[in-house]
Order: structure tokens, then sequence, then C-alpha cells
């Protein structure tokens, strides 16, 4: 067989190097080529031209070979240059032959070594899995396991009725058997011994009644009663139109007695609910008997059961039957799929008043699991793959996980890990990092059933169980598998503290009420106090159920607006939670900005997103309940061709930005474009504006699984933001717009003849920065990127115009530390009373408060207030995973004295500090050096050396000293501290002189603590033990010294010599002019 089909070929991605692309069966053919190799009797092939005499051995190829090996297994030409490349790999010796052993030498050392890179990220499973032997399920599959708290029980349904009853610890308990269609007349008890006619399909269990509900082919659904020891059925649904196929449940945790909803899809591709009123009371009207025993109810007959359940049919949402259904309770979604093309996984609400997402995929899907902190769907079919979507883009996928040789059964998003587990027909559990995309780890279960039995599978074959269980069970046949899910996820799960439920959009701060608002995905809004960390306000389901998208204060500061994904935008009275006021929206796009402003005469409010325009509401007269649109943008023949994804206002100017990398600024007052910063390539044609995208097709940033940028797109500008402080200078050329485009931060300047004055990479390994702000005076710039770190850099210095040109490099690096697990998606600075500091929100539901030093304050939602005028009431030095951090002022500083700079270096960061000393004659190397390159653009670019770079690597650079502009403004010393120049400066001196001292005096630092931690400075300066010194009798004696009288330099003769006495000018003078005479003899 070819090694790759050209499908697959086309699938794989020209990313995915041939040797990953290899799998056994394809090793094994090519031993097969290694072996039977017979090299040509021809002079050409000796290895005569290599210095070696001998002739060629068989087995022995060389790379026209290979590569002709290669091309007859892939059947193509298409990966020549990875043939070569993978030969040049193998020949180590470099001979330009290889064999089998050498090849297999190559592929060992780079399995190795990805191996030894696989602990760098958590695994699953970190102990082999545990085999059971199911013997009551009498060499039946397992449709299902489910689980029952208080007391902890597993519970297995098998194929043909069998239920199997384990405690936590998976020691057997016994055992229920179901009985037939037909009813029977045995008394009720443990078993139930009837012959059984039918399968078991699926099993669910409603916690809030204490039941199990199972469906069979029968085509009926059993309610089997948990409540006691003894397990009993209690009511048989018969009679339904179709075979109940799979379940999901959903209740009220808060309000058991509630509306529960009991789903389940069937064989004709419909989907049922059934709304049990008074779930603990009764499901259905029982009879009154003397004998007891199954209540059996015909399902047509549940209209007369009104007062207890409801039951709707959504018909053929299927052109199969449906495999798996899902219900979204915070949404009102339902979520199924089947094995059809066009209707593989159908996305929509129970109201049916939206258009439904659906997915369609050859040959349909096995499986999916959904998760909602994630905003990801993941779904496994019979082509191998695994494969992650938006729920909101069923066009297109987000990655194909590929390694399974087999139809892939069952998917698992782990979500504290983020990880996907998925389990195929050949008994192989994968484990798959959502983020990287690549395979963690791989475990082959050795079923003992399948040495000598074909595998067989229930319709849910791996079913995982979180806290107390933490296990994953995998069946196969009559066997059952536990994998224990590693301590790490666990403990992560256990100890992380959430601010909401669901991923947060943004947290802003109140700096009239000191109080922070965050709102989340499942349309929560949340007023908390700052002080403190109590929640003073709740507002749920502010946008009936739709993804709250940004959040604004209007310009006092007194109410709350929020827009969500649909489109709308609402006005709240936040402290209350009052409803005030409504936003007409314009199709159903998703905001991303909303900006109130005070003009001259008049109060408005703009509000920008999906739909590409920029629209007005005058807010002039705020007890209107409904506020109309004004799409009547003046500058419209300049609006944006993509999607508006971010905006800013500073006094007179409005920018905005898009998908595309287009960013304009406009006067605010007069709607007109005051500039174009960026000008994209249809944006300069004039062609009429596209449709906007009304759509909601494509995923928000928060959303997104990978953040890395592709190569040959345009990056759009995640963030923007204006530098209001440097601003007040109307007529300046500083930069005063910073945009965030793929984790490059972008300097702009409206005055300046080059707009585009400075970039840098604010970020490692392809991240986007999502959340970006900076302080009132423009110190310093916060940027929160997709990997969950803060940092804060110095732009006290960059960028202001002082040099005609362009900064790509960094400024100075302040601090950074890592903030949360997943992206951050804002950050927010607060100036308070008892300090500055920093507020983040996350897509891991949570907002947390920081110093701006780094120090971990609390997470908004957890048990233990904070006082912010208290620094030890906050979690520092514990970081929100409970574990200790250094603190980086309290790092040891290390001073180094050099012949040309003092350097300090401090918490791996290095510094020069500049000498200041004008009567120094020594060379002073300046901690930032500017270097003139060509730009990507073609303009002139001014490089800013790092402060850590120094004079090394200046000499080391190929660049003339002619190129360097010292003019620009270089940073001088250290970055500024929050403590201020003055007093830094003054800690710099006296960590100089203590040093000194230690040097220059011999000051032993032991001494001064002898008596513990109490100081004895005077210790150190006890006079040390005077030892005699006696002067060798050999010395030579000078000319001068005979010239004195000295025959020798013993000790007495040293007590004759006669010393001038200072205070006798004409012996000193005297004695001055013999020395210069006999030095000029």
């Amino acid at each position: 067989m070819p090694l790759f089909t050209a499908s697959s070929v086309e699938w794989e991605g020209e990313d995915v190097s041939i040797e990953d692309r290899m799998k056994l069966q394809h090793l094994e053919q090519l031993l097969v080529e290694f072996k039977n190799h017979v090299p040509p009797n021809t002079p050409e092939y000796s290895l005569e031209k290599f210095g070696i005499s001998t002739s060629r051995q068989p087995g022995v190829i060389d790379i026209e070979e290979f590569r002709r090996i290669m091309q007859k297994l892939l059947s193509t030409e298409r990966f020549k240059m990875d043939m070569d490349e993978l030969f040049h790999k193998v020949d180590i010796s470099n001979n330009g032959m290889i064999d089998w052993n050498e090849f297999c030498t190559y592929l060992l050392q780079r399995y190795q070594e990805q191996d030894c890179m696989t602990p760098k990220q958590q695994r699953s499973f970190t102990s082999p899995p545990k085999i059971h032997f199911l013997k009551h399920n009498k060499q039946e599959p397992s449709s299902k396991f489910i689980t029952l708290n208080n007391p902890s029980r597993f519970i297995n349904v098998s194929k043909e009725g069998m239920i199997g009853v384990w405690d936590g610890d998976f020691h057997f308990l016994r055992t229920y058997e179901l009985s037939d269609s037909r009813g029977s007349d045995a008394p009720q008890g443990v078993k139930l011994r009837t012959s059984c006619k039918m399968w078991t399909s699926d099993a669910i269990v409603m916690s809030n009644c204490e039941k199990i509900a199972i469906g069979s082919t029968g085509r009926d659904i059993r309610f089997i009663d948990t409540s006691s020891s003894v397990y009993f059925e209690e009511f048989q649904l018969y009679g339904l139109s179709h075979i109940p196929m799979c379940f999901d449940y959903q209740f009220d945790a808060k309000n058991p007695q509630g509306l529960s909803m009991l789903m389940f899809g069937d064989d004709g591709g419909n989907i049922w609910l059934m709304y049990f009123k008074q779930p603990r009371t009764g499901l259905f009207e029982k009879p009154y008997t003397h004998t007891g025993g199954i209540v059996k109810i015909y399902f047509p007959d549940l209209k007369y059961h009104h007062h207890y359940v409801r039951v709707e049919c959504i018909p053929n949402v299927h052109d199969d039957f449906v495999r798996r259904v899902r219900y979204l309770a915070y949404n009102k979604n339902i979520i199924s799929a089947s094995g059809s093309n066009d209707t593989s996984v159908v996305i929509m609400d129970t109201t049916k008043t939206k258009t439904p997402y659906v997915f369609k995929m050859f040959k349909g899907v096995e499986c999916f699991d959904h998760n909602r902190n994630l905003d990801l769907l993941v779904t496994g079919s019979v082509d191998h793959f695994v494969k992650l979507w938006n729920q909101y883009v069923p066009s297109r996928t987000q990655a194909v996980l590929r390694g399974h040789e087999a139809t892939v059964l069952e998917v698992v998003i782990n979500e504290y890990m983020n990880q996907v587990v998925s389990y195929a027909e050949d008994a192989v559990v994968k484990v798959w990092d959502i983020k990287e995309h690549c395979c963690l780890q791989t475990i082959n279960i050795d079923f003992p059933c399948l040495l000598h039995r074909m595998p067989e599978h229930g319709d849910f074959p791996m079913s995982c169980f979180g806290p107390p269980f933490n296990v994953i069970l995998a069946t196969c046949n009559d066997y059952v598998a536990i994998l224990d899910i590693g301590d790490a996820a666990v403990e992560t799960a256990s100890k992380i503290v959430t601010t909401h439920k669901s991923q947060l959009c943004s947290a802003i701060y109140n700096d009239v009420t000191k109080q922070v608002i965050t709102a989340s995905d499942d349309s929560e809004i949340a007023v908390w106090d700052v002080e403190s960390g109590h929640k003073i306000n709740l507002i749920p389901n502010a946008h009936d159920g739709e993804e709250i998208t940004c959040i604004a204060f209007d310009v006092p500061k007194h109410r709350l607006i929020s827009g969500a994904r649909n489109g709308s935008m609402k006005v709240w009275h936040f402290q209350s939670g009052l409803f005030l006021q409504s936003l007409g929206n314009v199709g159903e796009a998703e905001v991303t900005g909303i900006t109130p402003m005070s003009l001259v005469g008049r109060q408005i409010i703009i509000a920008v997103g999906w739909n590409r325009k920029i629209i007005k509401y005058d807010d002039s007269e705020p007890e209107k309940l409904d506020l109309k649109p004004d799409c009547l943008w003046k500058g419209g023949h300049n609006l944006h061709r993509d999607d508006i994804l971010t905006s800013d206002f500073c006094m007179p100017w409005y920018a905005t930005a898009s998908f595309d990398g287009e960013i304009n600024v406009w006067r605010a007052d007069t709607e007109l474009l005051e500039a174009k910063l960026r000008k994209t390539s249809h944006s300069q044609k004039s062609v009429p504006t596209t449709v906007a995208n009304t759509s909601n097709k494509r995923p928000n940033s928060r959303h997104m699984t990978s953040h890395r940028h592709k190569e040959g797109q345009p990056a759009s500008v995640d963030r923007l933001i204006f530098l209001k402080h440097r601003s007040v200078d109307k007529i300046t050329h500083k930069a005063i717009i910073v945009s965030s485009e793929a984790g490059t931060l972008h300097f702009w300047s409206l005055f300046n003849p080059k707009r585009h004055v400075g970039y840098f990479c604010a970020t490692e390994h392809g991240e986007s920065i999502l959340g970006v702000c900076t302080d009132p005076l423009n110190t310093f710039i916060i940027c929160g990127d997709t990997a969950g770190h803060i940092t804060v850099w110095d732009i006290s210095n960059y960028c202001l115009g002082t040099s005609a040109k362009k900064v790509r490099v960094a400024p100075p690096k302040v601090r950074s530390w890592p903030a949360h697990r997943r992206p951050i998606v804002s950050t927010e600075f607060i100036d308070h009373d008892a300090g500055q500091f920093l507020v983040s929100a996350g897509t891991d539901c949570a907002a947390r408060l920081w110093t701006i030093e780094g120090q971990f304050v609390g997470t908004f939602g957890q048990k233990n207030r904070w006082n912010l005028h208290r620094p030890p009431t906050y979690t520092h030095p514990l970081n929100p995973w409970g574990k200790s951090v250094v603190e980086v002022s309290n790092v040891p500083v290390i001073l180094t004295i050099t012949d040309d700079t003092d350097t300090i270096q401090h918490d791996s960061e290095q510094y020069n500090i500049i000498n200041t000393d004008t009567t120094t004659t020594d060379t002073v190397t300046p901690t930032a050096a500017y270097s003139s390159e060509q730009g990507g653009d073609g303009g002139d670019v001014v490089r800013v050396a790092s402060p850590a770079e120094g004079q090394l690597d200046r000499q080391a650079s190929s660049e003339s000293d002619e190129d360097y502009d010292y003019t620009a403004g270089p940073y001088i010393g250290k970055h500024k501290s929050v403590l201020g120049s003055e007093v830094e400066q003054k800690l710099v001196g006296r960590m100089h002189n203590r040093q000194g001292r230690r040097v220059n005096y011999d000051v032993n630092s032991k001494s001064t603590t002898r008596f513990g931690k109490i100081c004895s400075p005077f210790q150190a300066l006890s006079t040390p033990n005077i030892a005699s010194v006696e002067i060798p009798k050999d010395l030579p004696v000078s000319s001068r010294m005979k010239s004195r009288g000295l025959t020798g330099l013993t000790e007495d003769e040293l007590k004759k010599l006669r010393l001038p006495d200072s205070s006798n000018k004409t012996d000193i003078l005297a004695s001055m002019m013999a020395e210069s005479a006999m030095a000029d003899y």
C-alpha cells in the first residue's frame, strides 16, 4: 500500500516532516526495501570516491536510491526536498550512504528527544490502566458507565440489561437485571430473573430525584429508583415511536425541586424534551393499587400526566439516528450529532427563533464533547480524526488532530489541563494538547479479550468522572479499564478560585465608587468592592443568555453600558442592578467597543463592532427607555471594510481599528477622518463597502484555541489605546497611540511626518496581547498576553519623537509574572489611596488584583477578604495556584565593579549605571545606544540596545560608530521605580558604598551578626592580633641608600637613618633637589 494517499497528504499540511508522518506499517515496508536492496555492479556505485576500496554491501543505499524508494512508497515526487533533507539527517558519517541501522538510530534519537519534551506538559494519566473483568455482563459489552453520589457508586449497564454496582474503590457489590418489555409477576428485589429480549442504548443519572433513566431497543425508557440501598424499577415508559438512542438531563442545582428536563434523541433523527414539573414528588401519575410493581405508562397517554410532565418534540433534526445530544443551560441551546453527511452536528436553540449552526462532515460524527469555558467543540468520527471547532464557525475546523488508526468512539475535554482525551475502536487512548495541537500521551489498553475475540464496544465506551472519582473508564467487550487522572489535574481543579462560572470578557475599574465591574460569557455582570474583594451586586442573565462582549461606564461613571454578541446593548445602574435603557442594535453583529463622549452641548454614546459601522446614540436625555441608533457617520466613505475590533477616545480624537489591520483616527466633533495610520490593500482601491459580518461566523479573540499569527496574513488589531498624558501637547511628535497586533506593540504619532514611530515584540512564542493599559502619566504600559502573563514596560522615554528614525527594539522591561492559566482579555490600572494596583481578567473565569510590583492581592470571589491598606491581608507571597513565589525586591543584589561602568545585577537582569563624575577620564558605556538600520518598510529605523547588552554587544556589532544616534534620548541608568528616581539613586549609592567597604576594609559580615539576628557593627572594628615581622637581611641596597650612609637593611641601620623634618621647608626642598639631581645623573 502507498505510504500516504493524495487526500491524506493534502490534509496533513506542509509543516509536518516525513519522519513524523511515518507509522509502523510504513517502517515495515521500508525495512523490506532495505533488505531486498542489491547495489548495482557499476563503477560509479563503488566507494572509491569516498576513499574506501571495498565494494558496497547489500542494504547500503545512496541518496538517489533512497529518493527512488521513498517516491515508490509515497506514489508522488512532491516531497523530494524533504527526502533529501531526511537522508542527510540520517547520514551522520557523511559518506553519502545509509543503511537500516543508521535509519533506525536516527528515528530512536528523534523520538527520545520528543519524549524528553513531553514531561514539560502535564500528563493526564500517571499510572498504567487497571483492567477488570465484568462477569455479570455475560460476555456482552457495556452500554455505559455512570456514577452516583452519597454514597459513591459506579453503575454499569450492559447491552442486554444487566446492571452492576460497585463502590467508590471499585469493589463489586451486587447486580440487577431489567425485566423484558412484556413485564413479569416476579417479586421485586435484588434479582428480577426474566428473559430480556432487548438491548439497552443509553443511561443517565437524574440526581435530583434519585433515579436512573435507561433506554432500550424495545422503544421504552426505564426509570430505576436508587433512593434506597436496593434499586428497583419504578416506571416503564413504553410505546415510543422510535428507539431512544442517547440522553441528557438538566436541572437547577439551586432549586432541585424546580423544573427538570430529560432530553433524548431517537433513531428517526428527532429530539424529544420531557419537562418534569415536580421531579422530587413524582415523575408521572401513579394509579392507586393494592399491589406493588412497575408502573407502566403508554407514551401517547402522557397528556393525562400534564400535572407532572410536559413533552415537546423537535422533528427531523438529522437524516440519521441521533448518536449524541447535549443541552446547554446557559444559552438554552441543544447540540446533537449523527452519522449524516449533511447534518453531522447541529446547534440550535430550544425556542427555534434563531438560525441553527449545521456542521457537515463526511460520514458524520461518532461522538462530541463541548466545553463552555473553553468555548470549544470536539468531534470524533470514522475518518480516525479528532477535530476542534468553534461552535459559531461550522465552515472550518480550528485544528485536526491525527494519530488514531481506527474509528474514534469517544472524546472528552479535560478543562483544567487544557487537554482532550480520545478513545478509538482499537482500544487506544490518546491525550491531546488543545493549545499546541499535539499528542502528549498514547496508551494502548491490552484488554485480554482482544487476543481471541474481535473488539466490540457499546454506544458509550468511555466515560470521564470528576471528583471524588477522578477517573476515566474505557470499556471493550466485557472488560473495563480504569485510568486514574493525574494528581496535578485534581490538585489544580480543587484549588482554583473563580470569579464567574464562565470565561470573562472584561474587568473595568470605577474610581468614583472604587468598585470593579466584571462581565462573563454566561451573561452575568458582577460588582466588586476593590478594597475588600467583596461582591456587592450581581446582574444575572443581563442579555438573555447572550455572551457579553464589552462593558463601559458613562462619562460621569454613574451608569454601566454593556454590549453582547448578538448586537444588543443595555444601560444599567450597576449599584442596584436596575435596567435603565436599551440601545437599538443594527443587525445581529457582535459589539466590540462602547465609548461614551461628552461633546460641546451634547452627550453621545458610540458603538462599533462586526457590523463595520460607527453607530451614534444621543444620550442627552437619560430618561428615555429606548435610544434609536444613528448610522449616519459623516466620514462614512472612509469607514472600515472589515470588522471593527477595538476603539478608544481621547478628546478630540476617536480611533478605530479593524480585523484587517486598518487604523483610522477621527475627529469626534466633526466625524471626519483625521488620519489613516495604516491602509490595507483593499482600502486603497475605490470599491464599494462590503457586506457587514452580521452572522458572527468568526470567533472573537477570546475564543481562539491558538493565538499565533499565521505568516502571510495581515495581523488584526487586538487592542488600541491612547497615551492621553502625552496628547496634552497637540503638536507633539511623541507617540500617542499604541496598537497591539499579533503580540507586537506599535506606536503611532498624529503629528510626526512618519506616523509609525516605533514597535517592538512584547510577547514570547508568538502569543497575542489582548489586554493593554497604562498609568495616568504614561510611564508604564502593562500588557496581558494570551499565555496568561502580565508584563510591565517602562515607556517614559520611548518614542518621544526626538529622532527621525523608527525605534524597533523594546524599552526596558520592568517586570513580568504569570497571572492566569489561560489568555488574559483585559488589564486595568488602578490608582488607589493605598497604592497602585492592577486588575486582570482572563478566560480562566477569574479576575485578579495585583500590586504594580506583581504581588498577588487576591481573586475576586475568594472567601477570604483583603484590605488594601493592610498588605499582610494579601495572598502574597502565594500565587493564585497556592505556590510560594520569590519577591523580586528580596533577591540579593550583586554589585560588580568594572573599569568602565558600575553594573548592578538584580533578579537575572543587568543594568548599567552611568558614571556621572565629570572629573574622571574613564570611558563611560551608555546603557542604550541607537543604531540606524533599514526597516522593513524601507525607512530608517533606530535600534535601541537593551540595558543588558552593554559595551560587549556594541563592540560585536557589525555596524559602524557613525550609525549610532545618541541624540534620540537614551535611557540613563536603571529603569524608573515606583519609589521615585531620587530614592532609587540613594538606594543604589548605599549599596555601592556598602559593597565598597566590604572590599576595602575587609569587613567580615559574619562577625556583625554573631549574636543571631542582632546586628553588632562594632564587632567588625575590633583590633586584629598584632604579629611581629622580621626584615630579611639579604635585601639589596640602592645607590641612593648608600649615599645616605646605609650599608645594610638591618634594624639597627634603619634606626640610624635620618629622616627629613616635614616642618622644615628648606630641608624638604633640598632633599627634592638632591633626588632630582641624582635622577638626572
